[in-house]
């Protein structure tokens, strides 16, 4: 998925200002519930009012909003635990360097 690629490339440009702060588990728990809110159909705008700011969140819903949006509930649950590992697997990649 290029998308992915576009996000984990964005969360990596992110990352190092944000290292100190860095908490892996944090990082993956957010991702799963912003893309669970994106497969429930809340909208991107309401979901950037919610980040308030932070950064990093801010990267991860945008990236989540970027992958598609499915109506089957098998298919939904595939694409959150997909960006939950991808974001986990960037996040744990990135403070091992």
């Amino acid at each position: 998925m290029n998308t992915t690629l576009t996000v984990l490339a964005l969360a990596s440009a992110a990352l190092p200002a944000l290292a100190a702060d860095l908490n892996c588990p944090k990082v993956g728990d957010a991702a799963r519930s912003i893309m669970e809110h994106r497969q429930q159909g809340t909208p991107l705008s309401e979901m950037m009012t919610r980040a308030r700011g932070d950064e990093l969140v801010e990267i991860l819903t945008l990236g989540a909003y970027e992958l598609p949006r499915s109506t089957i509930l098998s298919v939904q649950e595939t694409y959150v635990a997909y960006f939950q590992n991808e974001m986990l697997l960037e996040c744990y990649r990135f403070i091992r360097q």
